[in-house]
Formats: structure tokens, sequence, C-alpha cells
């Protein structure tokens, strides 16, 4: 992946799949970037107007977008998990009405393209991450500290992330709280994750999405989309 040279090589992360999980859930995907010099504390109207727009878009391309939606949540159903594949639940809360509150603008523009593809995605502060990105298979002690619920146990199957021996996220259950992207965020990865159905072009063309709307709305500066799959 490049990176600009005016950071230093220790700064640069790398996402490694665990053997566990090549074996377990072969054909799992995770594209991601990093996006530097984020400047997360200043009003959009660009973003504004595509948080605006996402019911009509929706709308106009809902069977395509649920189609793709539902081979995460099918597997969903392969990880054993108890929730909801929320990406759904927000599309079809979206069709039925309901009003998106603003975040900040990385976390809703991230937001907006999840919907457009009907994609599981995520977001990271990346100064609160200190290591290599390891993805693997819980095995029914591994702990996060949810973003929303405390400290959860996740359940066996389920795939992480971790950093050092910190997990930062789950693909079922969410993100931890210590690596949420605020309005003080200025550098930050972003991560598209793909069920086996779905194919690389899908998470890269999200992710090149991604990308260009930062460029675009000079939000911040994107660096290579790079791709595991397992």
């Amino acid at each position: 992946m490049h990176v600009a040279k005016e950071y230093q090589q220790s700064d640069r992360k790398e996402v490694y799949l665990e053997p566990g999980l090549v074996s377990k859930y072969p054909g799992f995907k995770i594209a991601y970037s990093l996006i530097r010099d984020v400047s997360n504390d200043k009003t959009y109207p660009e973003i504004a107007k595509l948080i605006q727009d996402l019911p009509a878009y929706v709308k106009a391309n809902e069977q395509d977008i649920l189609l793709r939606a539902d081979k995460m949540k099918r597997f969903y159903k392969r990880l054993g998990s108890k929730n909801r594949y929320h990406i759904l639940s927000l599309l079809k809360s979206t069709l039925n009405g309901r009003e998106y509150q603003i975040i900040n603008p990385a976390v809703d523009l991230v937001y907006a393209v999840e919907l457009h593809h009907g994609l599981l995605m995520g977001l990271h502060d990346l100064e609160q991450i200190q290591e290599d990105i390891y993805v693997g298979v819980a095995q029914g002690v591994e702990k996060l500290d949810h973003i929303f619920q405390g400290n959860i146990t996740l359940d066996p199957g389920a795939i992480f992330l971790k950093n050092g021996k910190t997990v930062m996220a789950s693909v079922s259950d969410g993100p931890d709280k210590n690596t949420k992207v605020t309005e003080k965020s200025r550098n930050i990865l972003v991560i598209a994750f793909g069920s086996p159905e779905d194919s690389e072009a899908f998470l890269m063309a999200a992710m090149k999405e991604t990308s260009q709307l930062f460029k675009e709305y000079n939000l911040g500066t994107p660096e290579n989309v790079d791709i595991r799959i397992a």
C-alpha cells in the first residue's frame, strides 16, 4: 500500500487474516483504506446534501440494494449471530421515513456509502490503534468494550478485529468505544466487510466511492485501497 512520505513507516497499519478465519470462513473479505488529514470539525454542506438525498436514492434503487444486503444477512446466520444485520434494518427504516441524526462528517459520509451499496462498513481513529490489525474467529472468551453496550463477551464463531491484544470490533456486534471517530479524529481507518457471496468488485466499488468523496469534499486525503480475502 502506498503511504505518503510525510508519515513514518511505524504509522502504517496493515490488516492480516488469521489462519483460523481462513479455514472457518473461506471467501470472507475485508477492504480498507487510510484517510489522512481529516478535517472532521468543520461543516460540509455537500455531506448534509448526501444525507438528505439518501431516502430518495434508497427508494429508487431499493430492489438492488436489498438483494446485495441479503448476502451479509445470510452470512450473519453462519456466524451464529443473535443480532440482526443492521444495514438491512437501516435500509428499511430509511424507506419508512426514519431521519438520520448527524454525527460528524466522516461518519456521516461512510454511513451514506453503506446505504448506497447495502454494505457493512466501519471506521476507526487511526491514532488510537497502536499495532497492525488481525482478523480472527472468537472462541467465546474475547471481550469488546462496545461503543454502546459496555463490556461484552463475543460469541464463539464471531469474527473480530484486534490490534495487539485489544479487540476493536466484531463484524456482527460492531465497534469499540476507544477507537470511535470523533470531531477530533485526524487520521482514520475505513473498512468494508464482505461475505463469501460478495464479489471483490463490490467491496472495491464502495471503497472507491468513499475515497472519491473524501477527496472531492476536501474532507481528507485517502491512501490506496487494499483488500484481504480469506
